[in-house]
This record gives C-alpha cells, structure tokens and sequence, in this order.
C-alpha cells in the first residue's frame, strides 16, 4: 500500500512539474491555450506538435542506431497515455527511469514487441540509455541499462 501511494504521489509531482514547464514555455513564447479555438491557434499547435514529434524521432533513432535497434519490428507506447490503463503496465518500470532524470534529459520512450522491449533515454549530455525491459506474469521489469555516447540533438524552441 505505501508503495503504491508513492508511486501515485510521484506520478502526480511529475505532471505537475510537466504541466508547470509547459506553461511557463508556453508563456515565455506568447502562445498558451488548453484547447486550440481558431484557425491561428490551430496552426500553431500543429507546429508546435510537428516540432516536437521530429525532435523525438531524432532523438529515437539516435539511440536506435547507437545500440543497433530496429524500431520498425516495435510497437511504439505513448507516454502521453500515462494514469490511462493502456499504460498502466509500464508505470512502474517508466517512472523508474523518470525519477532518475536530471534537468535537460529528454522523456524516455518506450518500445515493445511482445513480452520484451526497450526504454530509450537520452541524457541532457547527449548520452544516450537503453533499458531492456521484459514483462513476466504481466509486470514489466527492466532487466539491463546499458549506455553509450550519443550525438547532442537541439531542443525544439
């Protein structure tokens, strides 16, 4: 029980932290709105979005290619489902790797095939982070972290 309220404290201080940063960038750049109410608003959510999602593939296949992954063969888990019970297998090794983060390191993803996948991080250095993951008896454990260097990759602005 004191676990699982950890867990569940610290999910709820991370988005807040999230939604925080967001906020704050999102004001420092003069565009803030929850849901998107024009056609301007529209646009600039859309970029905002396309930047992002280029920014995280680049960042996927820097890792990918470092430690020679084939991202195809894998299905992809969005983050963005985190408290949803579609992600709910993956919380605890996914807030194992995000309790760990220092500032500027880049939300992990999260890849599976089967009962076996990966979670790709890449530190605010540039070094890039595998932790292969398997799930037994429906928990998911992260079995090895592995790390190599890796090339730094500009934030979106």
């Amino acid at each position: 029980m004191y676990k699982k309220r950890t867990v569940v404290i610290s999910v709820l201080i991370l988005l807040s932290l999230v939604v925080l940063s967001t906020t704050a960038v999102a004001s420092q750049r003069g565009h803030f709105f929850k849901q998107p109410t024009n056609q301007e608003e529209m646009a600039i959510k859309n970029r905002i979005d396309a930047e992002v999602n280029n920014f995280k593939s680049q960042v996927d296949e820097d890792i990918a290619n470092a430690f020679t992954i084939d991202l195809t063969s894998l299905e992809k888990i969005d983050h963005k489902a985190l408290g949803t019970d579609s992600f709910k297998p993956f919380e605890t090794v996914f807030l194992e790797v995000i309790t760990q983060q220092k500032a500027g390191d880049v939300l992990p993803s999260i890849y599976t095939n089967g009962n076996t996948g990966y979670i790709l991080e890449k530190k605010a250095d540039g070094t890039n982070v595998v932790y292969r993951i398997e799930k037994n008896q429906n928990v998911w454990t992260i079995l090895q972290e592995e790390s190599k260097p890796g090339k730094y990759i500009q934030p979106p602005q």
